[in-house]
């Protein structure tokens, strides 16, 4: 199955105009896209994107990683068309931001995200 995405940023490129992406790193920009955006925020369709706000300002424990890791899992596939999520890691940097990779299907993703 080929998945194609346009650079969510919209992102130019001046041979070709909005830079397009392919599989692995299609699905990971869907990914990035999902984690800028919290639930709420999107006008037509309010269900979309992530609900981790609530996790805000909660102590950084293991237990708060494991809260996260299934909340990632339960709503992400839900709002991701074709996500498979095979392993999610979530580290905790400061109060809110947290590292997370996150393996499917077709590759990984990983990066940091803001709460």
């Amino acid at each position: 199955m080929l998945i194609e995405e346009l650079q969510h940023l919209i992102k130019l490129n001046p041979d070709t105009g909005v830079e397009r992406l392919v599989d692995g790193p299609a699905m990971d920009d869907r990914i990035r896209e999902w984690f800028e955006t919290p639930e709420g925020t999107v006008a037509d369709l309010p269900s979309w994107g992530h609900n981790l706000t609530q996790f805000k300002h909660s102590p950084m424990t293991t237990s708060l990683e494991v809260v996260v890791k299934i909340s990632i899992r339960k709503k992400m596939p839900i709002d991701i068309r074709n996500l498979i999520i095979t392993q999610i890691a979530v580290e905790f940097r400061e109060i809110d931001l947290f590292h997370v990779a996150i393996s499917h299907k077709i590759g990984t993703y990983a990066g940091e995200v803001l709460i």
